[in-house]
């Protein structure tokens, strides 16, 4: 199981969207996302993504 974090300030919706990417540019390495975690600290957003590969 593997940990990635990806962090954007100010814009929650600019996250998800490299988290969409992140994923499409990895999809043939990923066998599966066990889970996606959204958390923010004032206009700190991130993102966990676990997953299996």
């Amino acid at each position: 199981m593997k940990h990635i974090s990806i962090v954007q300030q100010d814009d929650e919706e600019l996250l998800k969207e490299k988290v969409n990417e992140w994923i499409k540019s990895n999809e043939e390495s990923i066998v599966e996302i066990v889970a996606i975690e959204y958390t923010n600290r004032n206009t700190l957003y991130v993102a966990t993504i676990t997953y299996l590969d």
